[in-house]
């Protein structure tokens, strides 16, 4: 395995470990928790770069590596129902736009087509990770400060967006879907 691949399994190692740290450990938990969700997604960013920059762009890491990414995000989302920072609704959307794209993937990968991932979709990502960075200072700041209610707003604004993102580019690949299956 290349490091890139590796570097995509320690993402899918920390994901755990931020979910843990987040309820466990007080404050010093939700701490560590923000920095491991930190260091998972900026490991998505480094195992692309170095896939590409060296040439090691694998077939088994166009798999692993978006499944990392959604596993990363969904996990973070779902973890924050509990802690009322997250409506039960909003996974359910965001993974049924995943669901059905991934449906319509391999469709198209029976085709001998593939449905390729655009600009929209990595926004999108970007958003969503940016907004559950957010949720994470949310817990680290004490509750009815200044700057709490400054990072609560920013944090469902960014939601809000990144849900707009989600929809967008979901109906934005059903559309070219739709024109690769006929």
């Amino acid at each position: 395995m290349n490091l890139p691949g590796k570097i995509t399994l320690v993402r899918l190692i920390l994901v755990p470990g931020f979910i843990f740290f987040l309820y466990f450990g007080g404050w010093w938990g939700k701490f560590i928790s923000f920095f491991l969700f930190l260091g998972a997604s900026l490991s998505d960013a480094l195992d692309g770069w170095l896939a590409r920059r060296r040439g090691e762009v694998t077939n088994w890491g166009k798999i692993i590596d978006p499944l990392a990414d959604k596993i990363m995000v969904y996990g973070a989302l779902i973890s924050l129902i509990p802690l009322g920072l997250c409506p039960f609704w909003l996974p359910i959307l965001w993974m049924g736009r995943d669901f059905l794209l991934d449906g319509l993937r391999m469709e198209l990968a029976g085709r001998g087509k593939i449905l390729a991932a655009s600009r929209w979709g990595k926004r999108k990502t970007l958003f969503q990770v940016g907004a559950l960075y957010f949720a994470f200072l949310l817990l680290l700041l004490p509750p009815g400060t200044v700057w709490q209610k400054g990072i609560k707003i920013i944090y469902i604004f960014l939601l809000a967006l990144a849900t707009l993102l989600t929809l967008g580019s979901g109906i934005h690949y059903w559309i070219k879907a739709r024109e690769e299956l006929g």
